[in-house]
Formats: structure tokens, C-alpha cells, sequence
């Protein structure tokens, strides 16, 4: 059950007065691909808690939902949702607290990361050592630590995990207005949630960052083949390197497209090394020479590229400002002049995981298929990622090879669909190897890509429900996705009052129904206790009302807990069981009482293994889960259940004890049960 903080201190009881109404929906877009154009509500840019609370009790007193953005480079349409609120939290960019002995600084999820290394070298200016970030995205610097959190990121790490593992934890302001301290040990699931849960959860507003100490390195440049790329990179570990990349080729008419790179990789240095100043560094008229290069010359892009990085052999760096670099704000519009209406576009990402032993042949089968497409490969990297065994749904399922590339494309009707043709035939490609891809930048992985990928991608979107059930937390990506839950294609939006409406009610059902349940269990125990002499026929009819209405519920997946397959089978099986039990006087003098308890112990006993299943199977999902009720239930199941099939046999009063204690047991887990959904739905 999630641990929550008091309200926020001088927050008032009051309702918070309406905003003034808004006749001018506000457009937003994404800065990289430009192609999430979104008109909202309006846009709030709270400065405090204070305000910020104001923002979510305006918008639950209202009916609005809620999106929330930081850098707004997110390609996905996480950040946005039509005719919603934005909050922007960019203004919120404090940092609250540095601890010098733990290496850990407390910041406002609003900073972004130049705000953050400059605040860390102004404060340890003069000293020795220093503490310094482990990673951040590449390719943009303005993006919110917010931000990097809900994606769950990384960086040119060579031996890293993604960014959850430098999270220490959060403050996470959820649509019941209250604030809630994730971390590992304290509300544990949406510490896995949120940690790459794209904003559904609730607003992150403070998060408490794992530091590294700082240290001086060296650029070591080469250019290699892909199929060096591997030995290479245990060769630089094993030398102490901690970050580097590959960058290849582009041009699809040369021999090295997709396989000579430039493999760049940063090796610590003794601490007394000098700093040279007046290194050589590409400004942003170099990099938008080398973009245009991109588009129209891709071999002579590639070989500018590969000779200044290779001049810069051996210069010196630090661990964290390294990881900065230059992003060219609505670059395309300076390109598209010289390029003209042919080449006006942007550039969309897709990133792929493979396994590193498959790295060499998924860019050789990626090398012939983009061809065959006649895809425009702006840039590409490979960067290399750990194994994530914390998040909730995590995309770095092992140790991976990270194949990044951007696609240049129109942004017409037609040139659309084939981009989305091309990235959801990379997937494919990853997929056959053992991979995967990541969902942050766009949506047009397939129904199929996304269940073969992302196998949690639905019991997500349920503990979305269970923490969020009036949905107040919204975003286009997720108006995309939310059906998936239900079976339902992946295209399209739905209305957002009618389905949180409709599923705050069947939260509240789901209550009513366990609760019922449970009363009624307990009152079969109680009868037993009560009048023994009397325990077939109270066990009969009680048990046969019990699995009826178990079993219709679960037919129709008021229990959504268990997932929809498990329930439909379940509620089939309930159904059939209550009914058979109720109208045994009507279907025939055959089916006996002896006939009737071993019917009821093998449903009782399957249903324990179901349930002990379903447990395990989320556990392997969800290491940190924290409920373990379909785990007791279970066990308990089993063994009443088995017991129940062996008194059976010889009825008498070996019946009354197993019956007796899996009522009162059961009736009490079921209750307990019921509790917890309520307090984990916020069902008032």
C-alpha cells in the first residue's frame, strides 16, 4: 500500500477557485521531430508546491486532465495530450540539498542539466574532490531531470544501467493531491512505476540524485568496423574507460555504410593532469555545416566528422561536462532554406537493443533493408546499456548493444507512413535478434512489436488505473496506448471523462464485489462454527452462491488484477461450478453431495495454482512487488482445496474442519483484499 506524505503544509481545504475560462487553445510541439503538434487548454508554469498543488486541485475541481512537460524533446507525445493542461515544470529548478559525504544532491525535477553542472561547479569551486553527475541523455542538454527520470534514459555509459540506478529517489505528487517519497524501500512499486513511467503516475517534483566523483579523462578516436566494435569495447573497460560511442556511416551508396565508424572513448586520468584551455570543439556553425553535409553529401559528412574527431585524440575532458553537447534549436528551418521543398522535413528517432553478439548481424540485415527502402539516415550511433532489473517496465531487458538512428522525413501524408513503414521494419529486425526498441520516440510500433517487447506493456497500464483511477494524468501517448489493456487496436484516441468515469466506477465495483465476497465467506465459517452438525448443506448452498458470483465477476474482469485471460477462465470456471452446485436438485438425483465437495475442492485447489501462478509470473515481471495476497490466497487455496477433495471421500465430520477454517481464512484474505484496493485506488 503506497506510504504518503501529509498534504502539502498551508495548502487550503477550501476548493480552489475556478480558473477563468480559456477560449484559445494553446499550440505545443516536440523541438526534434516537430511532429507532435498539440493544441492544450493552457499552459501553467507553477513556481512552488504550493502552486503546483493549486494546479491539480483546479484541474480535479474542473474535470481537466493533466500532462506534464520539462524539455519537451520527447518525440512520443508523452508530454503533451490535446485539450488538457499542460504544467510545465521548467520553473521549478531549485536544487534543495547537496550531502558532500553521500555524493547525493536533492533538485527540483524542473532543472535541467546545464542549470545543474554549473550549480555543482560554482558550489565546489576550490575543492578536492569533486562530485560530478554519472550520465545524462546525449544530443540535448536542455532536457528536465523530470524528465530524464520519466523516460528512464542513458547516456554514453559503458558499463551502465539506465538512469534509474542513479536515482536514490523521488517526491511524486499523485491525483489524490498527495505528496508520496519513492524510493527502493519506501513505496517501492511507483518507484518502479514512475522511474520510466512517461508522467501517468503523478508529478515528479523533487528527485535525489546518486552522484559520481569527478574526474579528469582523455578522448581516445578511432575509426574501426562494426565488427571490431565489440573486442574494442572490452578492450577500452578493461583499460578503465567509462563512456564512449560509435559512430557510423550514413552514405547507402558506400561500402561502409552502416559499418566503418568513428569509436570515441574517455579514459580517467591522474587527478594533478592539467586542463589545457582552447581545445578544439565543433560550434554551432560546425555542426550545422555537418547537418547539412547529412542531407545532401553523406560520405563527405562522414569523412568531415570522422577527421576532427580523430584531431582530437587525446584531449582532455571532465567525466561530467564532457556529456554536454550542442543542440541547434529548430535547426531544420535554417536547413530547409538551403535545402529547399525537397528536403524540408525533420528528423524522427528510433533506438534498437540487440544482444552484443548479435550486434554485427542486425546492422548487416538493417544495412540491406534500409537500402532496399531507400531510407534517409541522417546519423547513427551505438552506444551499450546494463541490464535494468528494477523498473517496472523496463526496456534494457540485458545487456545490450543500442543502435540509434535518425530518418529524415517530409512531414506530408505519404512520406509519414513510409518513416513509420521503415521504423517498424527496424524493429522487426530487432526482434528476430533477440532485441528490442524504445518507446520514447515515436508510436508506430505495431500491437505486436509492443507485446513482444514490452510483455508488462499491459499490467502497466493497470497499475496506471489502480494508482490513477480517474485518469487525471494524461498524455497522447497514452490516449494512444490505454486500449491496449482491453484487447483493443493501438490507433486513435478515446474520450477522457467517459472512460475514467467509467473505470472510477468499476473501481468502486471491484470494492463492493470483494467486500461481499468476503462477508459472505466468513458467514459460512461462522455458520459452521455455529451448527456443525449442519456443515454439507451450509457448505452447499453457501459455496454455490459464492462461486456464481465469483465467477460472473470474473467473467466479466471486475477483477482485473488477475489479467484478461486468467479471469475469463477463472470466471468460466466459477460460473459453471455455482451453477451446477445451485441447481443440483434440478439436474438430478446423480449428482451427489460426495460428487458436489469434490467438485468444489478441484475448483478450489485449481484455483490456488492459478493464483500462485499469477504470482509468480508478476514476481519475474516485478521484482519489488509489493503485495503477495495472491500468493497466501493461493497456498491457502491448495491446501484447503486438497484437504476438502480427501474428506470428501469419506464426508463425516473431517469436512467440517477444512470448510470451517477455508471459510473464516479465506473470507478474512479477501477482505484484507478489498481494503487494500481501496486504499490503493483512492476510492472515496
Amino acid at each position: 500500500m503506497p506510504q504518503s506524505s501529509p498534504r502539502l503544509t498551508g495548502a487550503p481545504d477550501s476548493p480552489v477557485q475556478p480558473a477563468a475560462p480559456n477560449h484559445n487553445p494553446v499550440p505545443v510541439n516536440d523541438h526534434h521531430s516537430r511532429l507532435n503538434t498539440t493544441q492544450v487548454r493552457r499552459v501553467e508554469h507553477p513556481v512552488s508546491l504550493q502552486a503546483l498543488i493549486d494546479v491539480v486541485r483546479r484541474a480535479d475541481a474542473h474535470g481537466e486532465p493533466l500532462c506534464i512537460a520539462g524539455g519537451r524533446h520527447a518525440m512520443g507525445g508523452q508530454q503533451f495530450a490535446a485539450d488538457a493542461v499542460l504544467v510545465d515544470m521548467t520553473a521549478m529548478d531549485r536544487v534543495l540539498a547537496f550531502d558532500r559525504d553521500k555524493g547525493q544532491i536533492e533538485v527540483d525535477a524542473g532543472i535541467c542539466w546545464p542549470q545543474l553542472l554549473a550549480w555543482l561547479a560554482r558550489a565546489q569551486q576550490g575543492t578536492w574532490p569533486q562530485w560530478g553527475i554519472r550520465q545524462k541523455q546525449t544530443g540535448a542538454d536542455r532536457l528536465s531531470i523530470g524528465g530524464t527520470l520519466s523516460a528512464n534514459a542513458h547516456g554514453r555509459g559503458l558499463t551502465m544501467k539506465p538512469f534509474i540506478d542513479d536515482v536514490e529517489s523521488f517526491t511524486l505528487l499523485g491525483a489524490d493531491g498527495q505528496f508520496r517519497t519513492c524510493s527502493r524501500s519506501r513505496n517501492s512499486e511507483l518507484f518502479a512505476l514512475a522511474i520510466g513511467g512517461y508522467g501517468l503516475f503523478g508529478i515528479i517534483t523533487t528527485v535525489t540524485l546518486r552522484l559520481m566523483r569527478r574526474e579528469k579523462m582523455q578522448r581516445l578516436v578511432s575509426v574501426i568496423d562494426v565488427a571490431e566494435l565489440i573486442p574494442a569495447v572490452e578492450d577500452r573497460v578493461a583499460a578503465g574507460c567509462l563512456y564512449g560511442d560509435f559512430q557510423f556511416a550514413i552514405d547507402p551508396m558506400s561500402d561502409d555504410f552502416l559499418r566503418n565508424g568513428v569509436f570515441s572513448c574517455y579514459q580517467p586520468i591522474q587527478d594533478n593532469a592539467v586542463m589545457p584551455q582552447g581545445q578544439k570543439e565543433l560550434h554551432a556553425e560546425d555542426w550545422l555545416h555537418l547537418l547539412y553535409l547529412a542531407h545532401v553529401d553523406k560520405s563527405r559528412a562522414f569523412e568531415s566528422y570522422s577527421r576532427y574527431y580523430l584531431s582530437t585524440h587525446g584531449q582532455r575532458y571532465w567525466s561530467d561536462s564532457h556529456q554536454l553537447s550542442e543542440y541547434l534549436d529548430d535547426y531544420h528551418q535554417q536547413l530547409d532554406a538551403r535545402l529547399g521543398p525537397s528536403g524540408c522535413g525533420t528528423e524522427m528517432i528510433s533506438e534498437l537493443y540487440v544482444p552484443r553478439h548479435r550486434l554485427v548481424s542486425f546492422m548487416e540485415d538493417v544495412r540491406g533493408s534500409l537500402r532496399r527502402a531507400n531510407a534517409n539516415v541522417v546519423y547513427g550511433t551505438i552506444r551499450f546499456i546494463e541490464q535494468d532489473k528494477e523498473s517496472f517496465l523496463p526496456w534494457a531487458r540485458a545487456p545490450y548493444a543500442c543502435i540509434i538512428f535518425n530518418l529524415h522525413t517530409a512531414h506530408t501524408h505519404a512520406a509519414l507512413e513510409k518513416t513509420a513503414v521503415d521504423f517498424r521494419g527496424l524493429i522487426d529486425r530487432a526482434i528476430q535478434h533477440g532485441g528490442s526498441y524504445y518507446l520514447t520516440y515515436h508510436r508506430w510500433a505495431s500491437r505486436s512489436q509492443v507485446q513482444s517487447c514490452y510483455p508488462e506493456f499491459t499490467r502497466f497500464l493497470e497499475r496506471k488505473i489502480q494508482y490513477d483511477p480517474g485518469e487525471r494524468f494524461q498524455s497522447e501517448w497514452y490516449r494512444h496506448y490505454r486500449n491496449h489493456a482491453d484487447g483493443a487496436t493501438m490507433k486513435g484516441t478515446v474520450s477522457n471523462s467517459s472512460s475514467g468515469n467509467w473505470r472510477r466506477q468499476l473501481s468502486n465495483t471491484v470494492f463492493w464485489i470483494l467486500l461481499f465476497r468476503g462477508f459472505l465467506v466468513i458467514g459460512l465459517g461462522a455458520g459452521l462454527l455455529v451448527n456443525p452438525t449442519k456443515t454439507e448443506a451450509l457448505l452447499l448452498n453457501f459455496m454455490g452462491v459464492f462461486w456464481l458470483i465469483s465467477g460472473v465477476t470474473l467473467f466479466f474482469r471486475a477483477d482485473m488484477a488477475l489479467g484478461k485471460r486468467m479471469s475469463l477462465t477463472m470466471g468460466l470456471i466459477g460460473t459453471l461450478t455455482g451453477l451446477i452446485v445451485v441447481g443440483r436438485n434440478i439436474i438430478g438425483t446423480w449428482l451427489t453431495n460426495v460428487l458436489l465437495f469434490e467438485l468444489l475442492g478441484a475448483v478450489i485447489l485449481l484455483t490456488g495454482v492459478a493464483h500462485i501462478l499469477h504470482e509468480i509470473k508478476s514476481r519475474v515481471r516485478t521484482p519489488r512487488r509489493q503485495s503477495s495476497y495472491h500468493f497466501l490466497l493461493g497456498v491457502f487455496e491448495c491446501t484447503m482445496g486438497a484437504m476438502l477433495l480427501m474428506s470428501a471421500l469419506e464426508r463425516g465430520p473431517h469436512i467440517y474442519w477444512p470448510a470451517t477454517i477455508w471459510a473464516l481464512v479465506g473470507g478474512a484474505l479477501i477482505l484484507s483484499q478489498a481494503l487494500y484496493l481501496r486504499a490503493q485506488r483512492h476510492i472515496q
